[in-house]
């Protein structure tokens, strides 16, 4: 069964006229050797061996050779098989990757992955349903879970395949000299039409988290999960908020207010409540999928990013060769783009200063019926324009600072990212909170009522743009596919040789790479709209769930039809997102107590008493949210027995059948003993497998 493709760039005739000099480099960017002699078994790799032999070459000949060297390595150091097939304008090779069962298992081993042990080993139905993992050992096959009488899944499979290809080759580097296209798990059909089943209709069941996980991985399934989660509580405060605004709304008597003003109030401590609830119920289902998919405390493999310059230099301690860049050199980089991040802050805040000018100025020239209107719209507008135009220079900014890992280059971009759409978001919803009516006062002074407006209009854009962000995928990939379409329909006009059909594969080829750093700035942003304004905008908790839903089938539909299948990452949580979450309750609180005690002062005090009852009741509310973050479990109670019936497993069925003392720590020390220092590897074994395949590295026309 094919599972990963290699996607190449085709050689052609213009490639003979351009000269590659400096090919020793390359070569030893791809394969991290600068010697044909340091490849085991080089003798089974004539087309490596030949680029190897000399000093420059063509492009057409860098671009042939090495994927022929690809192919050759792929068979006789990985043990797998490939498909070579050319795409119908002949302009592109898709290469498909075969793996072998045993030569997996043999990597699993090698690399101590873990495994799921058998549900048979325990009665209890709680625990049956989250069995511990522990590493694989091919002489105790028989305690690990089999799924469709295999011990391996696709994910797995698919992890193993790149652990073993990545031991040998640098993708990056691959990329990085325009020799793929790019490298990814292919779509399996069937798999696929049962999740777009499942999560595409309008079912609003739970979702299937083993399905999801055991298709996209424990990042991805973290990702929808997370979201899922987020709507179900949302439900809860917008069945509050909307009993909010129907008081609001049929409150007119003067006593009617004075009772609205308190529950507003205690309005403000649910949502103070429920921020800190959220936070720790999503922490302690986030530990129990942690330990269902077993991925606690996981670390996982970190690969270099194919944009990463740096100085090729011996590592002192394993002994191979890495790149390295100077550290002073990135702290100046980091400065600059800070700085740079700043400024683009600073122009947010000027011409959302100018607009609220430009509307007192409507204003006082008869226009307060469309004015306010024109305004928010134009507001929101330049929200997303400013964001569009940042989001192009935070990447180059961060492209600059040369990070080495994706997880580096990822954390980077997100402390740009958020920090600037905090203010570029937020601003002018807090001026008009806090400043306009100091300033140039607001309609009818009442300046709820204009913030409640405003954020009513930048509901309704950001619902446009939402539909937008899922047009936009789909032309792109109709435009390319009908670009194709007439350079196909010309060639075989001209009588050379092409195919008029496009198979599966040449279509995911053609689809976008989705990044989920968007996917979740674009939520959490809306949870501060949420949270920020909950007393302004009651029912945006409502609004909100229901815009939730939509987001989840949303980002089905991209995942599972408009980008290419990616590769499953473990992780232990959502990451980073649950502080950047937790630090925008905290200041949601103060900016509700706020809205309250100075924007519709509630208590009919003077400007002077205000400051000390907001700093009262601020303390209050924020001594509140520490107390239960701080006290309340963060584990529940079953999750202890969970794992203590694990360590009792796997003590009972793993560790005593694998090293005579029966303790995970000479299990560990017999590991090293046996794999670790004959073979240093952290990334995959780097042994040569025996050849499983019979190795062909010509060109078909179709796939097969």
């Amino acid at each position: 069964m094919y599972l990963l493709i290699f996607h190449f760039n085709k050689a052609d005739d213009s490639h003979k006229e351009i000269q590659i000099q400096d090919l020793p480099e390359i070569l030893l960017d791809i394969f991290g050797k600068d010697s044909i002699d340091m490849f085991e078994n080089y003798s089974c790799l004539p087309s490596l061996s030949a680029l190897y032999q000399m000093k420059t070459c063509t492009k057409f000949d860098l671009l042939e050779k090495t994927r022929e060297a690809i192919v050759e390595i792929l068979h006789h150091h990985c043990g797998m098989g490939t498909y070579s097939f050319q795409s119908r304008d002949n302009d592109e090779v898709f290469c498909k990757v075969e793996y072998n069962e045993d030569i997996l298992l043999q990597e699993a081993e090698n690399t101590q992955y873990l495994l799921q042990m058998n549900e048979s080993f325990e009665q209890n139905e709680m625990v049956k349903k989250s069995m511990p993992f522990v590493p694989y050992v091919s002489a105790r096959k028989g305690i690990y879970q089999t799924f469709n009488g295999f011990l391996l899944r696709d994910i797995d499979r698919i992890r193993l395949m790149e652990q073993i290809i990545r031991a040998h080759i640098r993708i990056e580097a691959l990329q990085k000299y325009q020799i793929i296209v790019d490298f990814y798990p292919l779509h399996e059909e069937k798999e696929l039409e049962k999740l777009e089943k499942s999560m595409l209709s309008w079912n609003l069941s739970s979702l299937n988290s083993e399905s999801i996980r055991n298709y996209l991985g424990e990042k991805l399934c973290f990702y929808f999960l997370w979201l899922e989660f987020y709507a179900n509580q949302l439900f809860t405060l917008g069945c509050v908020g909307v009993g909010m605004w129907l008081l609001h709304r049929f409150g007119h008597s003067d006593d009617g207010t004075i009772k609205y003003h308190w529950i507003e109030l205690f309005f403000a401590i649910f949502v103070c409540v429920w921020c800190a609830m959220f936070q720790i119920k999503w922490e302690r289902k986030s530990n129990f999928l942690s330990l269902k998919f077993g991925t606690k405390s996981v670390k996982a493999n970190e690969f270099e990013r194919e944009q990463f310059v740096g100085n090729v230099m011996r590592n002192s301690i394993t002994g191979e060769l890495e790149k390295t860049f100077d550290h002073k050199v990135r702290i100046k980089r980091q400065v600059v783009t800070y700085l740079t991040t700043f400024f683009m802050i600073g122009l947010v805040i000027a011409l959302t200063i100018s607009l609220f000018i430009y509307r007192a100025i409507l204003i006082q020239g008869g226009q307060s019926g469309w004015g306010p209107m024109v305004i928010a719209t134009i507001n929101t507008l330049q929200i997303y324009i400013m964001n569009v135009i940042y989001d192009n220079l935070a990447v180059k900014l961060n492209n600059w600072e040369n990070h080495k890992t994706q997880t580096e280059y990822e954390n980077g971009l997100i402390v740009k990212k958020v920090g600037y759409q905090f203010v570029n978001y937020f601003i002018s919803l807090f001026y008009i909170a806090f400043i306009k009516e100091h300033w140039d006062g607001c309609d009818n002074h009442n300046c709820m009522g204009e913030l409640n407006y405003n954020l009513w209009v930048m509901f309704a854009i950001n619902m446009v743009f939402n539909i937008i962000e899922i047009g936009g995928p789909i032309l792109s990939a109709k435009s390319r596919w009908s670009a194709e379409e007439k350079k196909v329909k010309k060639m075989f006009d001209e009588g050379k040789a092409a195919r008029l059909e496009m198979t599966t594969t040449e279509k995911q080829g053609k689809l976008e790479v989705l990044v989920l750093l968007n996917e979740y700035l674009e939520v959490v942003m809306n949870f501060g709209y949420i949270i920020f304004f909950c007393v302004a905008f009651p029912l945006g908790p409502i609004i909100y769930w229901i815009f939730n839903i939509l987001e989840i089938k949303g980002d089905a539909y991209k995942f599972f039809v408009l980008f290419k299948r990616p590769f499953p990452r473990a992780v232990e949580n959502i990451g980073v997102w649950s502080d950047i979450m937790s630090f925008m309750s905290i200041i949601g609180v103060i900016t509700n107590t706020a809205l309250m005690i100075f924007t519709e002062n509630i208590f009919n005090l003077p400007m002077a008493d205000r400051w000390g009852v907001f700093i009262v009741v601020e303390h209050v509310l924020m001594f509140t949210m520490v107390m239960i973050l701080n006290y309340y479990p963060k584990q529940s109670y079953f999750m202890k027995d969970i794992e203590r019936e694990h360590d009792i497993l796997k003590d009972k069925h793993f560790y005593q059948n694998i090293s005579h003392s029966g303790s995970k720590k000479a299990y560990q020390q017999c590991f090293k003993d046996k794999h670790f220092y004959q073979n240093i590897s952290h990334s995959g074994s780097k042994k040569a497998y025996q050849q499983c395949f019979t190795a062909d590295v010509n060109v078909n026309f179709r796939d097969n």
